[in-house]
């Protein structure tokens, strides 16, 4: 079982500890409601279940439940026996079941719910918790678990490119932060009902759907922390090291959420690094050690939903992260630097607190259904909140009908 809070390293350079989804967990019915066609709606926090009032009906508000959100990709394993005749999905190789968001007699329904009770570890794991530290205790303890790794749940990836993506030299430095929001679902309660939360000035920006891309500077004056990057050497076709990556004042990569990339003059990312002209307006930022954090987005990349024009990509930039600081830049402050560098940075829709754009779940998932068309004709996916104070307060809120347009 994983917390959802793990522990920090105590290395004298602490590398950063990503965020991760929990796709799979406990939660606690909420809410239960007939609707038409023989469906009832049972929520979990702020997640809604729709399924044959006879299969619902064995649940009752208050009740433990184990949640899979969309995007869990269940294996067909003898466990999920009840599911082989819905299992038409493939993911490298294996056969399963994607959970998607569909829309049933008017209402939304995003997730899977299964009884606690079929998941005999779990409810083991929680007896004996019980005994040692109490219920309450012990129950606030396995709503925080993320159960997706014991019970052979992954997160469904889509094809993000046309194209194969080359050049790969080694995973994503610890030292950058990978980006990531909670979805509203998942931490409404925390964003409405508490007084800090409600008082919280966010920028609110654009969700764009394209893929996470960094373009990072380390200076020549900092070496200790070249070590925490992949190393620099030609290519298995004896490309020599390109004065792209290795410049007088210090060494410049490109990378996605994953890993960093060689300019091999094939590489996608190399490629929309270059045509920004973010690789000399990198140097222009007045900090030592940075990764500049965005979206690559166009024609090639998701499907395209946006409606680029064939071949056209774009670096938007969302976030800097300080290397030396470990923590982003102000949000105003990202937005004015690209302002000043002619950088393309994700439209922002204004400053506040959440209460200007909705004052429930319910009703900011409404107004990002009301987003209308973007740049070039494709529905927008969402929004982004980025509290000012604290990146790790924000979340994303996706557009329902962006999530019925596309099928994601």
């Amino acid at each position: 079982m994983e917390n959802s809070t793990p522990a920090i390293s105590s290395n004298v350079v602490q590398p950063i500890q990503p965020y991760k989804r929990k796709l799979v967990g406990v939660r606690r019915v909420v809410a239960k409601k007939k609707i038409e066609g023989h469906c009832t709606a049972v929520t979990v926090d702020n997640w809604t279940v729709v399924g044959f009032t006879s299969q619902m009906n064995r649940f009752k508000i208050g009740d433990l439940v184990v949640f899979m959100e969309i995007d869990s990709f269940i294996p067909r394993i003898d466990r999920y026996w009840e599911l082989w005749s819905s299992m038409d999905d493939v993911f490298n190789g294996e056969i399963g079941l994607r959970v998607r968001s569909r829309e049933v007699s008017g209402t939304y329904s995003q997730g899977m719910i299964f009884s606690l009770a079929d998941f005999p570890e779990i409810v083991l794991h929680h007896q004996n918790r019980i005994q040692k530290i109490g219920k309450d205790e012990a129950t606030r303890e396995l709503l925080s678990y993320s159960f997706a790794d014991s019970l052979g749940i992954k997160k469904w990836e889509y094809p993000t490119h046309v194209r194969p993506v080359t050049g790969i030299i080694g995973e994503l430095s610890p030292l950058i932060q990978r980006p990531g929001n909670y979805r509203i679902q998942d931490i409404g309660n925390n964003v409405f009902n508490t007084h800090a939360a409600k008082n919280r000035i966010y920028q609110v920006t654009e969700k764009l759907d394209g893929v996470t891309m960094h373009v990072y500077k380390v200076s020549n004056q900092s070496p200790d922390l070249l070590a925490y990057f992949p190393a620099l050497k030609p290519t298995a076709g004896s490309i020599p090291i390109p004065p792209t990556m290795q410049t007088p004042r210090g060494r410049v990569g490109v990378c996605n959420r994953k890993h960093e990339f060689f300019d091999d003059g094939k590489n996608i990312y190399w490629e929309t690094a270059k045509t920004s002209g973010i690789l000399d307006k990198i140097h222009k930022i007045p900090y030592r050690n940075i990764a500049i954090q965005g979206e690559l987005v166009g024609s090639h990349i998701q499907g395209n939903t946006m409606q680029y024009p064939e071949g056209k990509h774009e670096f938007v930039v969302f976030g800097i992260w300080d290397m030396d600081a470990r923590d982003y830049l102000a949000t105003k402050s990202v937005e004015l630097l690209c302002k000043t560098l002619d950088i393309a940075h994700v439209p922002v829709l204004g400053y506040g607190p959440v209460t200007k754009y909705g004052k429930s779940v319910e009703e900011i998932l409404a107004y990002a259904d009301k987003l209308g068309p973007g740049e070039y004709g494709g529905v927008k996916e969402g929004l982004i909140f980025r509290a000012n104070d604290d990146w790790k307060k924000g979340f994303k809120v996706i557009s329902n009908g962006w999530l019925k347009m596309t099928g994601k």
